[in-house]
């Protein structure tokens, strides 16, 4: 079901059943399919008959909305979907692909790609597939995806480039998909996902600001982890009044979100120091949180973080292309250069929750500090 943005309802409508508009609506929505014969359907009656009659009540009482009626529409206007992008895929001369493997929630590798393809002298881009997959060697992520493509008649020739992260599977150079890939396309070009790049930024940092970032996950951990502490942490800002309501869960998974959970950390303070202070025994968490270095550097790290994640999602949306990627990744290395001439000369105005904490502290950041900081910099730029 291709629906174009222009079309008119009444042009969308015209010859469709009722129960395939439901169900269009319905997906669309991403509501599980029951919610048409448990809410729709009879708040449909209802609206009928008040207004209407019984009559009409009746006839709406008639359209098949059941969730297995609603499960098979959904899954032929899927299986129309991608049929057609399949033939855009076939009829353009030029396709590239971007794979990544990753492990959901239930512990599956899970291999997904995108395919951008030329359509109407424009350059799309598409989700193409989603495999579960038994190993995550690069022959196994081959085969997958090479089943698929060959399966659909579509010709590796017409693949220019293949875009992914840069694990061995993905990258090797004898057994790697990209390996097995230039077998069947010689003329294929490798890029390694920019936004992937920046994840591993945060893996380069100094000594100092890596025991930070790892001390602050064992915090949140410590209390997010478990439900009980979540309770009790839960009472203690709605008695304290805190604009906030809760701590991020940090997780490898969700990088993205590294800013704002060290950010929530850091305004959360005073009330995670009053939950330390009575359940943390050894008191070797509580004791952080009245270090004024510990918080400058927490205060910096929040900073940087919320930096990096506002360029990971600028990199990020439709009719995005590597030359404009690239641009944006060398003004944030010309800013990073201005970052770091401005901290050499104790000027934080670049990182405000830093500068808030120093003034409002009267905290005078000491010599080693600024190393770690511009230390840092120098290393996120070598690493982008």
């Amino acid at each position: 079901m291709d629906r174009d943005p222009q079309w008119g309802r009444e042009k969308f409508f015209r010859g469709r059943k009722v129960d395939e508009i439901m169900s269009y609506r319905i997906a669309k929505s991403g509501k599980p399919y029951t919610i048409a014969e448990d809410l729709i359907a009879p708040a449909a009656q209802d609206i009928a008959a008040i207004m209407f009659g019984e009559k009409e009540m009746q006839q709406i009482s008639q359209i098949p909305l059941s969730d297995t009626t609603v499960n098979r529409r959904i899954f032929e206007m899927a299986e129309n979907v991608e049929n057609e992008i399949i033939m855009r895929i076939r009829k353009s001369k030029f396709f590239s692909l971007q794979l990544d493997e990753s492990t959901d929630c239930q512990n599956a590798a899970q291999l997904i790609c995108f395919a951008k393809y030329g359509y109407k002298n424009e350059v799309v881009d598409d989700f193409l597939f989603c495999k579960e997959l038994q190993r995550t060697t690069g022959e196994e992520i081959f085969k997958s995806v090479n089943s698929y493509i060959t399966g659909n008649n579509i010709s590796w020739e017409n693949c220019v480039g293949v875009c992914s992260d840069g694990a061995r599977a993905m990258v090797g150079k004898h057994s790697g998909l990209l390996a097995r890939i230039k077998e069947v396309s010689p003329n294929v070009t490798w890029v390694h996902c920019m936004i992937h790049r920046e994840a591993l930024v945060s893996k380069n940092m100094p000594p100092n600001l890596m025991s930070v970032l790892d001390t602050e996950v064992k915090i949140i951990n410590f209390i997010k982890a478990r439900p009980l502490n979540s309770r009790i942490f839960a009472h203690i800002y709605k008695e304290m009044g805190s604009e906030h309501q809760h701590l991020f869960l940090h997780t490898e998974v969700r990088w993205l979100l590294r800013g704002r959970v060290l950010t929530r950390l850091f305004e959360l303070k005073e009330e995670v120091f009053v939950f330390l202070n009575d359940n943390d025994k050894d008191k070797k968490f509580t004791n952080f949180l009245t270090d004024e270095e510990w918080l400058c550097r927490l205060a910096y790290l929040s900073d940087i973080f919320l930096k990096l994640n506002e360029l990971n999602l600028s990199l990020q949306g439709e009719q995005l292309n590597i030359l404009v990627a690239n641009d944006k990744i060398k003004a944030f290395t010309k800013k990073i250069d201005l970052w770091c001439s401005y901290c050499k000369e104790n000027n934080f105005a670049a990182f405000p929750t830093l500068e808030c904490f120093v003034i409002e502290n009267k905290f005078k950041v000491i010599q080693s500090i600024v190393k770690d900081i511009t230390s840092s910099l120098d290393r996120f730029k070598m690493s982008i």
